[in-house]
């Protein structure tokens, strides 16, 4: 997600991005992380502790489109957005694709 922090400035994503449903990916992460756990794997049953933690970010397609916009409709954060995408140059002005 390159540019997740300009689609979803409030770092939570709508659970229709996901692959398959949520309860599914939690559940394959669990089981993952206590096979690799029993197994002696700590660096693998870590980092699917790690994903399933991300993956609370992933929260109802509304609550996360209300959040989202929320922070979107904000004047600071459209200023530092046009910061980010403009910059001055000895010909005027050049506007930056954040996909870059």
């Amino acid at each position: 997600m390159k540019d997740s922090e300009y689609k979803y400035p409030a770092m939570v994503y709508p659970e229709s991005l996901l692959p398959y449903p949520k309860k599914v990916i939690e559940w394959a992460l669990i089981l993952w992380e206590q096979k690799a756990g029993g197994e002696g794997e700590l660096e693998t049953a870590n980092t699917m502790a790690s994903a399933r933690a991300y993956l609370g970010r992933f929260i109802p397609d509304a609550e996360a489109f209300k959040k989202t916009e929320k922070i979107t409709c904000n004047k600071k954060y459209l200023e530092n957005i046009f910061k980010a995408s403009v910059e001055e140059t000895e010909h005027g002005y050049r506007v930056h694709d954040l996909d870059d």
